[in-house]
């Protein structure tokens, strides 16, 4: 007979298998749930795509989703559906990992989690479709390994084209309900990374050992909610700009621990040449000398206000305040500013200066520094200038007015001082206990005469027996004018710290007396004292 025609075979189907996978080895018993954490695998070992696929889950009554699992999740129904596209013949879907919250119960309580896959499509096989697991409550350590300090947050670091020290730090945290025993932090080093020193760790909780390609540390225990850090001292060859490089690092325990998989990090670094700095238009846009005249010992505050005038920021701002060989900062004089001020001198002019430091004045920004200043004796008579320089890291848009000068003029002056007493018993010397002679009981004035003047406007009056006229340098006559009734004791008799330092001036009767002393030499900035010790007249 002949043969019939040939008979069509079934359409190629796709058949989706699942597989749970636990990622935790205990459903974790913590102070307000019990959690676990699980992994689906889909795989379609039919011969045809499959275009969608739902897990739905299957779970011990009051259990709930925790966090947001890596496929779209409905948190009341517990049904998954995979967002990653197509599940092609022969291949495998995104793998599902989710958290649940399980209900409460004691230790030892066996939890089952089930699931089944599914698509809308026909399967060559359903049997398949199904997996669960079973999972024990226990308390249990949870470790993690964090780069950097607690916070875990570990901003990628710039190292220099050449290399140079690095100083990776991680960080051990037991975020369990149950001691970690035994802790043991694996570093790999990566190539061209060194070690350059001994560890820096958390009083001494780790011992580290160290060799050519990896440093391994020691510790133990770590409590519940407790952590470690441990911060390597290495050192980096030179490198390309933008390369980056990590350094892993893994963390074990010989105790039970929650996650299946090691806690793992790593810290990042990238190699950074030097970055461009924008131009700026730092200025000194007043100086404030507010002091018409100054003289010797005497401390001035001069303001330089300081700007930005430009749209970026000026790096490592720096002002000098020069001065003059006499003229010197004075100490503590900067406390009024937030800058880094410290006085200092020219090597070659001797010059005094004050120099200030800042590390970024931003746009338009407004600084005014408070500087004091001590005039010296001997600083030229006249005008004085002082000059405010500033400079940045960035290139100068203006550079004419990065400096700015203040005006004040300086008056030499010495000072003409002492005292007027009574003294008692005769004998010329200041004795202990002798009264002060105050104004308007046996003086009239005390006046300061220029060599070879007969007259004066410089006087002073003994109040409390004491007595200072400031007066410009030069050679003076101090004269004593008495009350009728009164003279002056023996000058210039034993001690000089304790006489009188007058002698009395014949006059007329109907002239009131006084008392001349020698001629003086007063210089800018020098003191003469000129006692006078005054007596009853017979």
């Amino acid at each position: 007979m002949p043969a019939g025609p040939a008979l069509a075979g079934p359409a190629p189907r796709p058949d989706l298998t699942l597989d749970l996978v636990p990622l935790t080895t205990v459903a974790k018993i913590e102070s307000s749930r019990v959690t676990v954490a699980v992994r689906a695998d889909v795989a379609n070992a039919g011969a045809a795509v499959a275009e969608d696929a739902k897990i739905a889950f299957k779970l011990p009554a009051g259990s709930a989703i925790v966090g947001d699992p890596s496929w779209q999740c409905d948190y009341a129904t517990f049904v998954c559906t995979n967002i990653y596209g197509p599940v092609p013949a022969g291949g495998v879907a995104e793998p599902l990992r989710i958290y649940f919250s399980l209900p409460p119960a004691p230790a030892g309580t066996v939890a089952t989690i089930g699931a089944t896959v599914s698509t809308n499509a026909r399967e060559a096989a359903t049997n398949n479709n199904t997996d669960q697991l079973k999972t024990t409550y226990a308390e249990v350590a949870d470790l993690q390994l964090l780069p950097g300090p607690d916070t875990g947050v570990w901003w990628q670091t710039d190292v220099p084209l050449e290399g140079g020290p690095v100083n990776p730090t991680f960080t051990a945290k037991n975020v369990g309900t149950a001691t970690a025993q035994d802790l043991r932090l694996v570093v790999d080093l990566p190539a061209g990374v060194t070690v350059d020193g001994a560890p820096v760790n958390d009083a001494g909780a780790w011992d580290c050992v160290t060799g050519t390609d990896q440093v391994i540390c020691t510790a133990g225990p770590l409590e519940p909610n407790a952590a470690a850090s441990v911060t390597l001292a290495l050192r980096t060859g030179p490198g390309a700009a933008d390369q980056q490089f990590a350094i892993p690092g893994t963390l074990t325990s010989s105790s039970r621990v929650w996650r299946v998989e090691p806690a793992r990090t790593e810290v990042t670094y990238r190699y950074a040449g030097p970055v461009p700095v924008a131009p700026a238009d730092i200025a000194v846009t007043n100086v404030v000398l507010l002091e018409e005249e100054v003289g010797p010992g005497e401390a001035v505050e001069i303001g330089v206000v300081v700007e930005n005038l430009a749209d970026d920021p000026a790096r490592d701002v720096r002002v000098r305040l020069a001065l003059a060989p006499t003229v010197r900062p004075t100490e503590g004089g900067a406390s009024g500013t937030d800058w880094a001020c410290e006085p200092g001198q020219d090597a070659e002019t001797g010059a005094g200066y004050w120099e200030c430091t800042y590390a970024s004045v931003e746009r338009y920004q407004y600084h005014y520094l408070p500087l004091s200043v001590t005039f010296g004796a001997g600083t030229p008579q006249g005008q004085f200038v002082a000059t405010a320089t500033v400079q940045s890291a960035n290139d100068d848009l203006n550079p004419a007015n990065n400096s700015r000068q203040a005006v004040t003029s300086y008056r030499p002056q010495g000072t003409i001082e002492g005292t007027v007493w009574y003294d008692e018993d005769r004998d010329g010397q200041r004795d202990a206990g002798e009264p002060l002679g105050g104004y308007g009981e046996a003086t009239y004035n005390v006046e300061f005469l220029p060599e070879g003047a007969a007259t004066t406007e410089l006087r002073a009056y003994p109040y409390v027996g004491a007595y200072a006229r400031a007066v410009p340098p030069g050679r003076y006559v101090v004269r004593v004018n008495l009350r009728y009734g009164w003279q002056v004791t023996t000058p210039n008799v034993g001690d000089d710290a304790t006489d009188s330092d007058v002698t009395s001036v014949p006059t007329a009767p109907y002239n009131a007396p006084y008392a001349d002393s020698t001629v003086i030499e007063v210089t800018d900035g020098g003191t003469v004292v000129v006692d006078v010790g005054v007596i009853p007249a017979p």
